[in-house]
């Protein structure tokens, strides 16, 4: 099976946060479960539940950055940081 994706994904395995600000404002953990300058896959029950925006905690940079999500599994997502 052949990876088009146009960068390399960083396996990894830490606590992130999610957090929106819909109807209902929640802000929850989930689990970082690979990562690249573009996007991320996120493992979290329910992440089929997700809004399409979503702001996501990076703990190791330190850093919340909005993202959408571009695919969603009943256990996991997989999310494009949005620029600007």
């Amino acid at each position: 099976m052949m990876d088009d994706r146009s960068e390399p994904r960083i396996r990894t395995f830490e606590e992130a946060r999610i957090a929106c600000d819909c109807e209902e404002r929640f802000a929850r953990g989930c689990v970082l479960a690979d990562l690249s300058g573009r996007g991320a896959r996120l493992r979290l029950v329910g992440a089929g539940a997700l809004p399409d925006e979503i702001e996501l905690f990076l703990p190791r940079q330190q850093l919340w950055t909005r993202a959408r999500v571009v695919w969603r599994r009943p256990s996991a997502c997989g999310v494009e940081f949005l620029r600007g």
